[in-house]
């Protein structure tokens, strides 16, 4: 039997997942045997964002790198406009690098990921101990 899990909560000795619309807490050692690492993860990409971005690129996305790079930067931010240039893709390399990422200079997914945790915005998170169970009696 196979399907799709959302997991919700997670601690040192048990995972919390959503199936079939209802919470059920299994061992680690249980979702070790029954997972096969497949997985998705939910963010929250940049208006504009549509795959990723190279250099040379322009548009609503590239504007909201730069405003983050300068945010992270302590800068003032960027102006509309902007294109994904040699000076951008160095910032972003350094992002990379220290991020443990592929210092490729590709701005995707995990490399925005990064940086929206790096700024402090806000993204879905694993609880730590989902839906705790009611006081015993």
């Amino acid at each position: 039997h196979s399907g799709f899990a959302i997991l919700i909560g997670l601690n040192n000795a048990q995972a919390t997942l959503l199936l079939d619309g209802q919470t059920r807490k299994v061992s680690l050692a249980t979702l070790s045997q029954l997972w096969r690492g497949e997985f998705g993860t939910m963010w929250r990409s940049p208006a504009g964002y549509r795959n990723k971005i190279t250099p040379g690129e322009k548009g609503p996305a590239v504007d909201w790198l730069a405003q983050q790079l300068a945010r992270l930067h302590e800068q003032p931010s960027a102006l509309t406009g902007q294109r994904y240039d040699k000076a951008m893709q160095q910032q972003v390399i350094a992002l990379q690098v220290n991020q443990g990422l592929q210092p490729d200079g590709v701005v995707g997914a995990t490399t925005f990921m990064a940086l929206n945790h790096l700024v402090g915005l806000r993204e879905p998170s694993l609880a730590t101990d989902a839906f705790p169970s009611a006081p015993s009696r």
